[in-house]
């Protein structure tokens, strides 16, 4: 997430299974890519489709490494 710092403001911060019904909204990202999660244990998350484009924008701006 350094990368996409500027572009998609975050924080990092401890989230316990009891702050779960707290966020509207949760996912998954990676080296490889991200994806919406619409489920931990009983909780269950509508997917932020606006969250998603911007989430997307901002690994689409990132320049990639060539290797």
């Amino acid at each position: 997430m350094a990368l996409l710092a500027p572009r998609l403001p975050s924080a990092r911060r401890r989230v316990t299974l009891a702050d779960l019904s707290s966020y509207r909204s949760a996912f998954l990202t990676n080296s490889r890519g991200f994806a919406p999660v619409r489920r931990i244990d009983e909780v269950e998350y509508a997917v932020d489709a606006e969250l998603m484009r911007r989430v997307g924008a901002a690994y689409d701006a990132v320049e990639w490494d060539a290797i």
